[in-house]
């Protein structure tokens, strides 16, 4: 199985605009205690080998990881608040999380085939063969891999040590599966999946 560059697919490829997206993730209303622990999740540590996607996301793209492992804490009910920061370790907070990106990827396991269809439908079937071609079904996956440590600063405790892997699959046409709305929905929904592992952890919803 190989992992996918950022080339369209030919013809077949439909523009999706200018602007470049978000790194959104979804997430559940914040909740806080009236008193515990306040949280802060220092910057993200990117460690991706392959980092093609960041040709697809807009240049705010670590302050947007961040922000998304932030609003995760925040969802959990568990602390009383939860902020980001451009330092490493504030003074003035009692819990923070330092968080690696390992691995934030978009790929279809039979792009290659899709390109040589690509190429030939429109020369043996004409325009209809291709825009049949086109819209057909092809399935489409998203990895993530983020390394998550939680430490308490007053005694330097470390309360959470865990790699968390995400993965999604879904069906897609053809001329829609290298678009970077394809490719930045894949990666959040595989950042998701291992999201919601974390917040298990953390005995969130």
């Amino acid at each position: 199985m190989k992992t996918i560059t950022l080339i369209p697919l030919l013809a077949l490829a439909l523009a999706s605009g200018c602007a470049s997206p978000r790194f959104v993730v979804p997430a559940l209303p914040p909740k806080y205690l009236p008193a515990g622990f306040s949280v802060t999740v220092a910057p993200v540590e990117d460690t991706r080998q392959n980092r093609a996607l960041n040709r697809v996301f807009a240049k705010t793209f670590s302050a947007d990881v961040q922000a998304a492992l932030a609003a995760q804490l925040a969802s959990t009910g568990r602390y009383m608040s939860v902020h980001t920061a451009a330092t490493d370790a504030p003074p003035d907070t009692d819990l923070v999380m330092h968080a690696t990106l390992r691995r934030l990827e978009w790929e279809v396991p039979s792009y290659g085939e899709a390109l040589v269809g690509a190429a030939v439908v429109p020369v043996a079937f004409g325009a209809i063969g291709a825009a049949f071609y086109g819209s057909s079904d092809i399935s489409v996956n998203g990895h993530a891999e983020v390394a998550v440590r939680i430490l308490k600063l007053k005694d330097e405790r470390v309360l959470l040590d865990r790699v968390y892997v995400g993965r999604h699959s879904e069906t897609t046409a053809k001329f829609s599966c290298d678009t970077p709305s394809t490719k930045a929905r894949m990666a959040a929904k595989a950042f998701d999946d291992a999201m919601r592992q974390l917040r298990r952890d953390l005995g969130g919803p």
